[in-house]
């Protein structure tokens, strides 16, 4: 059996009485707070997953946990959890901890459902990438697959990215 050790993303909290945490919004979540990293969609990731791509956890990765009550929350894999944590006197301090504690302190890596990065589905096509291009209003991924060239077109890099995976792994 594998497992997960988690970090769920926690940012500062603004206000008191909140007891120094603030959930994330969703587009926090998936893009951070101030460094946008973008991940493939819940559906499209579901997707990968039901066709096989396979997962090496890494620091740094996303992933969300179905049928938990969890579905709008983004994890990320993580070595430590820094927390801001804020004192009654309006004073922030940093918080350096080994697991979140939680209700749910580790999860089997069967359970989760990875959501891949831009550079990470790029390199899951591997040779049979050939470009990403912009189209108006999104982007399109042209795949080399027995002999002959497909565009796949999306809304983000990620989307189009991970149907031209899809394509592939059909």
């Amino acid at each position: 059996m594998r497992f997960l050790i988690v970090s769920m993303l926690v940012f500062a909290a603004c206000k008191s009485g909140d007891k120094g945490k603030a959930s994330p919004t969703k587009d926090e979540a998936t893009h951070g707070a101030d460094q946008p990293e973008r991940v493939t969609s819940h559906e499209l990731a579901h997707r990968l997953k039901a066709a096989g791509v396979v997962w090496a956890p890494t620091p740094g990765d996303h992933f969300h946990v179905p049928d938990r009550d969890l579905d709008e929350t983004v994890f990320v894999v993580s070595d430590m959890v820094v927390q801001v944590l804020e004192l009654p006197s309006r004073q922030r301090y940093f918080a350096f901890n080994g697991t979140t504690e939680w209700a749910l302190d580790s999860i089997e890596q069967e359970e989760v459902v990875w959501l891949p990065r831009e550079d990470q589905l790029r390199t899951l096509l591997g040779e049979s990438f050939v470009q990403l291009g912009g189209v108006p209003g999104g982007f399109v991924v042209t795949v080399s697959q027995d002999g002959h060239e497909e565009r796949h077109v999306d809304i983000t890099a990620e989307a189009a990215y991970a149907r031209a995976l899809l394509s592939i792994l059909d």
